[in-house]
C-alpha cells in the first residue's frame, strides 16, 4: 500500500513537472512569435515609410538612385583617360620633382609677394635646400615637350563624363584614378613657371588655357571627390596666374583669351549641392550591400582599402566581442528590422544639408551656408530607442574621419551629430572660389589698365566691358572689396574667415611664419601686392 502510494505521488510529481515544462515551453514560443511578430511589424513599418519618403521626394524632384544622378558611362572617355595616363608617362622623371612643388607666392615681411618665376633657383615648397635649378627643369621640359603639347591637346576638348559605371565601381568597392588628373594639372602648373621665367608669354598663356580646361574635365559626373580635386586644380592655376599677371607684355588679345578660358563661377557653385547628393546616393548603395551581407563580408570588403592607407581596422568595430556580437545577433536583427528605417533617419538629415547647399547657390555666402549648417548639426537627435540602428556604420564613417584630416577653425563643436561632416569640404569650395572670382577681376583691371592707361574708379567701371557683372565674394555674399590707392596701385580683397571688412589689412610680418606662405590666411584675403624690389627689378629689365 505505501509503495502504490509513493509511486502515484511520484506520478503527480513527474506530471507536474512536465506541465510545467509545458508551460514553459508555451511561454518560450509565445514570447518568440511575439518577438518575431514585433520585428516583422519594425520591417514592414520601415519599408511602409522609406518608400513613402522616397515617393515624397520623387514628386519634389529629388534624385536618390545612381542612374538618375550619374550620366551613363562614356565610352569615348575611355580613350581620352588612356592618352592622359599615357601623357603623364613622361620620358625625364625630373618633371615630376617640379610638377606642383614649386613656391609661386613668397610673401616678405611687409605682406608683399614675390614672383616665384623670378626666383634665381625654383623654390621648392617641401624641400626648403634643394639644389634644383631652372635650368633642370627647362632641359625636363624639352625632353617631355610630346607629352605636354599632347596634354594641351587633350585639353582643349576635355570629356564632360567618365567611362566607368559607378554602380559596379561601388559594387567593387574602388575609385575612379585621378592620379593623372592631378599629375597632368601640376605639370602644367610648372610648365607655365618655367616659361614665364624665361618671359615666353605666349608659351605660358598655352599652360595657363589647358590648366584652366582641368576646372571643365568631368564635369557631369556629380562625385564629391571629383568635384573637390577640380577645386584644388582652380587653386593651383589661382597662384600661377597671379605671378602671369604681374609680368609686363601682355596684349589685350592674350588677356581676353586668358579670361574667357577661366572656369564660370556660377556653374562651379550650382554642382556643389549635386555633390553631397552624390555622396547620398553612394551611401544608400553602400548600406544596401551591409544589409545584405553578412558582419564579417563587410569587414573584409572595408580591410584592403584601409591596408592601402596604411591604417588598420579600427578596434571598436572589430574587437572579437564586438565581432561575435554583430556578427551572430544584431546585424541579422538589424538587416532585417531596422535597415530601412536606418536609412530614412539619414535620409532626412542629410536632406537638411542638400537643402542648405541649394540656398547657398542662390546666396552665393558662405556666412549663411555655414550658420544653417550647424543650425541643422546642433538640432540633430538621435532616434529612439537609438540600440537599434548603427547610425555611424563600420568603417565606412571611421575611413571618412581618417581621410578629412585634421579639424580646421571652420570646424564647430557639433559632436551630436553622427554623420559625417563636410563642412571643412564646402568651405574650401567657397574660399577657392572667392580666389577665383579676385582672379577674374584682376585680368579685367588689367585690361582695363591696357585700354585707358590707368586702374579704374571702382569695380563697376569694368562692367559689362570687361566683366558681366561685379565679381562675388563668396564669404559674404557682398562684391568684392576694391580700393584705388593714391600712388595708382590698388587694393582688391575678400573679407575672410572673419566675415569682416578690415580695409584689406592681409598678412603681415607679425603674423606668425606659416601663415605668410600664402596670401590667404591674413585678417582680410588681399590679391597679393608684388614686393617694390621685384617690381623695380621688372621695370629695369623692361627697360633693357
Amino acid at each position: 500500500m505505501i509503495k502504490l502510494t509513493d509511486h502515484f505521488e511520484q506520478n503527480l510529481k513527474s506530471e507536474s513537472g512536465r506541465a510545467r515544462s509545458r508551460r514553459v515551453v508555451r511561454w518560450i514560443l509565445f514570447l518568440l512569435t511575439l518577438t518575431v511578430l514585433a520585428l516583422l511589424i519594425e520591417r514592414l513599418h520601415g519599408q511602409w515609410a522609406l518608400k513613402r519618403w522616397k515617393n515624397q521626394m520623387a514628386a519634389r524632384g529629388e534624385k536618390l538612385d545612381v542612374n538618375d544622378l550619374w550620366p551613363p558611362p562614356n565610352p569615348g572617355s575611355s580613350t581620352f583617360s588612356n592618352q592622359l595616363i599615357k601623357a603623364t608617362e613622361f620620358r625625364d622623371g625630373r618633371l615630376r620633382e617640379f610638377a606642383g612643388s614649386i613656391s609661386v607666392m613668397l610673401p616678405n615681411e611687409r605682406g608683399e609677394f614675390r614672383r616665384g618665376s623670378q626666383e634665381s633657383l625654383p623654390q621648392m615648397a617641401y624641400r626648403k635646400n634643394s639644389t634644383n635649378t631652372w635650368q633642370e627643369l627647362d632641359e625636363a621640359i624639352k625632353h617631355n615637350e610630346t607629352a605636354l603639347a599632347s596634354l594641351r591637346e587633350l585639353m582643349k576638348n576635355p570629356p564632360s563624363t567618365m567611362s566607368q559605371d559607378m554602380v559596379k565601381v561601388w559594387e567593387n568597392s574602388s575609385q575612379p584614378n585621378f592620379v593623372p588628373f592631378r599629375i597632368s594639372a601640376q605639370s602644367l602648373q610648372a610648365a607655365a613657371l618655367n616659361d614665364l621665367h624665361k618671359g615666353d608669354l605666349n608659351h605660358a598663356l598655352e599652360n595657363l588655357v589647358a590648366l584652366q580646361a582641368f576646372a571643365r574635365l568631368y564635369d557631369a559626373d556629380p562625385g564629391l571627390v571629383n568635384y573637390m580635386i577640380r577645386m584644388a586644380v582652380i587653386g593651383l592655376a589661382v597662384d600661377v596666374s597671379w605671378d602671369a599677371l604681374q609680368a609686363d607684355g601682355w596684349t589685350q588679345s592674350q588677356l581676353a583669351t586668358f579670361q574667357q578660358a577661366c572656369a564660370e563661377p556660377d556653374k562651379l557653385l550650382s554642382q556643389m549641392p549635386r555633390a553631397l547628393e552624390a555622396e547620398r546616393v553612394e551611401r544608400i548603395l553602400q548600406l544596401r550591400w551591409f544589409r545584405s551581407h553578412s558582419y564579417k563580408a563587410w569587414l573584409d570588403r572595408n580591410n584592403e582599402v584601409y591596408e592601402s592607407l596604411g591604417c588598420n581596422l579600427p578596434a571598436c568595430d572589430t574587437a572579437p566581442t564586438v565581432l561575435w556580437s554583430r556578427q551572430c545577433v544584431f546585424h541579422p536583427l538589424w538587416s532585417f528590422a531596422w535597415a530601412d528605417q536606418e536609412e530614412l533617419n539619414y535620409l532626412s538629415n542629410i536632406q537638411l544639408e542638400v537643402s542648405a547647399l541649394r540656398d547657398a547657390v542662390h546666396k552665393r555666402a558662405w556666412s549663411s551656408l555655414n550658420e544653417q549648417l550647424i543650425s541643422n548639426h546642433k538640432r540633430y537627435f538621435a532616434p529612439a530607442p537609438k540600440w537599434r540602428f548603427y547610425i555611424r556604420v563600420p568603417l565606412l564613417d571611421n575611413f571618412a574621419e581618417i581621410t578629412s584630416g585634421p579639424r580646421s577653425s571652420v570646424d564647430q563643436p557639433t559632436d551630436q551629430y553622427p554623420y559625417t561632416d563636410f563642412t571643412k569640404a564646402w568651405y574650401t569650395t567657397m574660399r577657392t572660389m572667392t580666389q577665383h572670382e579676385m582672379l577674374l577681376t584682376a585680368i579685367a583691371l588689367k585690361r582695363f589698365g591696357l585700354q585707358h592707361g590707368k586702374k579704374p574708379s571702382s569695380l563697376d567701371a569694368l562692367v559689362p566691358e570687361f566683366l558681366s557683372a561685379p565679381c562675388t565674394d563668396f564669404m559674404d555674399g557682398h562684391p568684392l572689396r576694391y580700393r584705388l590707392n593714391s600712388d595708382g596701385t590698388y587694393a582688391l580683397y575678400s573679407v575672410g574667415d572673419n566675415l569682416i571688412d578690415d580695409g584689406g589689412i592681409g598678412i603681415s610680418g607679425s603674423v606668425g611664419t606659416d601663415a605668410l606662405k600664402t596670401p590667404w590666411n591674413g585678417r582680410d584675403w588681399v590679391w597679393p601686392a608684388i614686393a617694390v624690389a621685384d617690381k623695380a627689378a621688372q621695370v629695369v629689365k623692361a627697360e633693357r
